[in-house]
């Protein structure tokens, strides 16, 4: 991983978490979500 791809990473997490608090969502819900986004679409 780059330094540029790990930034990017952390931001689009921040930027779901903060969303998900937005929302007032669960936390868990978004993190699924983000991890559902990450894995090899098929």
């Amino acid at each position: 991983m780059t330094d540029f791809d790990e930034t990017s990473l952390v931001m689009t997490l921040l930027a779901v978490a903060g969303i998900a608090v937005m929302a007032d969502r669960p936390l868990e819900a978004a993190c699924e979500r983000v991890l559902e986004w990450f894995q090899p679409r098929r």
